[in-house]
């Protein structure tokens, strides 16, 4: 399946593309990432470098360090400008 994230959740050291994702014990692992482009709705295309089984950081990259103990808080992801019944 194709891996989309928002574009805010990828972070670049030098020239890698990075995403954090946490492991099943809470800790903080940057992993380098090729990406496509960004869909209209403002997410990114992950081609290779994370499956599905990775929680991805997607909230609170300032905070969030390698190898930092976190406790992950589920999250969705939405194409921009999509809104919730609750926001209508």
């Amino acid at each position: 399946p194709t891996m989309l994230v928002p574009d805010a959740a990828v972070v670049t050291d030098q020239s890698t593309k990075l995403l954090f994702t946490v492991t099943e014990d809470g800790t903080v692992v940057p992993k380098p990432v090729e990406l496509g482009a960004v869909t209209d709705g403002g997410l990114r295309i992950v081609r290779t470098g994370i499956t599905t089984d990775d929680d991805v950081i997607i909230n609170g990259l300032l905070r969030a360090r390698p190898g930092q103990k976190v406790t992950p808080q589920p999250g969705e992801v939405k194409p921009q400008g999509q809104q919730t019944a609750a926001q209508q």
